[in-house]
């Protein structure tokens, strides 16, 4: 019994690794892109005049952030709950999720010569995403912490 119960929490442990493993190359990649393609950016969105479109653009590109927020109230290294972390990057994540489904509705809007059915598709699936996910903010608990040696280790 005492050996089934180690090869579960090793298990469970292991899976607990690969995933900051997974969290930190993610952001590697993330910021790596960022590097490369900033001076692009700075071109042609930051000199340009501001608009809607640049909000959105905002909103997709440095939503992904969060992932920092989440991979360092994951590991112990802001002074905030778990809960509290795990509320932040939701809470911003639904920001990048909106102008995810708002670009790609309206793409979708101009490619088929400005139909309304595409419209009220979008609007009739989009919005209700939107809207459950602020809603589901509020409930959203970590379900645990890793332990303090996991976070020696990370």
């Amino acid at each position: 019994m005492k050996d089934a119960l180690t090869f579960v929490v090793l298990t469970r442990l292991s899976l607990i690794v690969v995933q900051f493993y997974i969290e930190y190359a993610s952001i590697a990649l993330l910021y790596y892109d960022y590097a490369l393609t900033f001076r692009m950016e700075v071109k042609y969105i930051w000199s340009e005049k501001f608009r809607f479109s640049t909000v959105l653009y905002i909103w997709c590109r440095y939503a992904l952030i969060t992932n920092v927020i989440f991979v360092l109230t994951l590991s112990g290294k802001l002074n905030i709950s778990c809960d509290t972390g795990y509320k932040i990057t939701s809470a911003l994540s639904v920001l990048g999720r909106t102008a995810i489904i708002i670009a790609w509705s309206a793409r979708t809007f101009a490619v088929f010569g400005r139909s309304r059915m595409i419209l009220i598709l979008f609007t009739v699936v989009g919005l209700p995403c939107i809207v459950l996910h602020i809603v589901h903010i509020p409930s959203l608990k970590c379900l645990g912490t890793p332990s303090n040696r996991l976070r020696e280790i990370l």
